[in-house]
């Protein structure tokens, strides 16, 4: 089932990035977010990376760009069962397809749909155990144009029992 998912993971950022050398404009943005887990008080830090192409001159409508992201937890959410304590460590790696619209100059929104292919190991008390799973994930992002060359971002997304608040900065580039 690993195997399968991971190559899932593959095709999916293969696939994007075949189609990038038809694409005029790139972005680029790294994130630090707030992990939550469901059925999970604690929370965790996970570290966000992603990429993004426009895909306005390839499907000839403004709006429309093709994500690829990566993330890692960096703190683990944990639980307690009696007296041990179990951490949750993961991974992820996603291609969304995502809408953005301006709301003026310097602010913009955008929503995203997309599979995300989640590794995650769950240890404590001399146990260990792992799971990978290929989920469908949707989140919102909202932009604010602080420079020519930078944007900071505010981001949530939803991945089945996974959810991410983050906030980082995106820049964008021309290849």
């Amino acid at each position: 089932m690993m195997k399968k998912n991971t190559s899932i993971g593959l095709a999916m950022l293969i696939a994007l990035s075949s189609s990038a050398t038809f694409a005029e404009e790139y972005t680029g943005s790294v994130q630090i977010a707030s992990a939550k887990m469901k059925d999970i008080d604690d929370r965790g830090i996970t570290a966000i990376v992603s990429g993004g192409m426009k895909l306005d001159d390839i499907i000839d409508m403004e709006g429309f760009s093709a994500e690829a992201e990566i993330s890692k937890s960096i703190t683990s959410p944990s639980y307690s069962i009696g007296s041990t304590s179990i951490d949750i460590s993961y991974w992820s790696l996603g291609g969304y397809g995502a809408y953005t619209h301006p709301i003026n100059d310097e602010i913009t929104v955008k929503g995203r749909l997309g599979l995300v292919y989640v590794s995650s190991e769950a240890s404590g008390g001399g146990f260990s155990a792992d799971d990978s799973n290929t989920e469908l994930a949707f989140g919102v992002t909202g932009t604010y144009a602080f420079k020519d060359d930078m944007d900071i971002i505010a981001e949530f997304t939803k991945i089945d029992d996974l959810s991410h608040i983050g906030i980082g900065i995106a820049m964008p580039f021309e290849m």
